[in-house]
């Protein structure tokens, strides 16, 4: 790995998110243009403005990815693209880019049903 700075290492302060997060536990594949096969992972924790993730693997120097997982509870699909914004070892945050109004509604209702992550 290379030590050069990129926008995928922006550590992004404690509570700067615009929205609150909601505590979720669910797997995902990553898939980049630096990675040969899709790495899986674990949501941690998510808003309609994007997600906190564990994954298996690094993503290298990837900034843009799409992001595929099953929302529990609404029991919908979401295939999103998503730009890496943080990345802690192999704990990484993704905001969204062009959430469709349908997603956005799915993940809107299972947040209602979610505690607040801190």
């Amino acid at each position: 790995m290379n030590n050069a700075w990129m926008a995928s290492d922006w550590q992004q302060p404690q509570g700067a998110t615009r929205v609150a997060r909601h505590v979720v536990d669910f797997s995902l594949a990553v898939v980049s243009k630096t990675a040969p096969l899709p790495v899986q992972g674990r949501a941690e924790n998510i808003s309609v403005e994007g997600m906190a993730a564990m994954l298996t693997a690094e993503l290298g120097s990837a900034n843009i990815v799409t992001l595929s997982f099953v929302l529990p509870m609404v029991h919908e699909a979401v295939q999103v693209r998503a730009f890496v914004r943080y990345r802690d070892g192999y704990r990484y945050g993704f905001e969204f880019l062009g959430l469709s109004d349908d997603d956005r509604d799915a993940i809107d209702r299972m947040c209602e049903r979610l505690p607040v992550a801190v």
